[in-house]
């Protein structure tokens, strides 16, 4: 692993272990991508049909 990496892999575990103590929130960190992207499709959708681009 390169430096950068592990030096942006440790900010956002210090990032979310203060979203989940000091700031009150749930974070589901095992997400089914497939599911999410299907149920995302209606979104990308609507954003393409009202710009005309990804």
């Amino acid at each position: 692993m390169t430096f950068q990496r592990k030096g942006n892999r440790d900010r956002e575990e210090k990032a979310i272990e203060w979203l989940t103590t000091e700031g009150g929130m749930e974070i589901n960190r095992n997400v089914n991508g497939a599911a999410f992207q299907e149920a995302a499709k209606p979104i990308w959708a609507t954003f393409i049909e009202e710009t005309g681009t990804l």
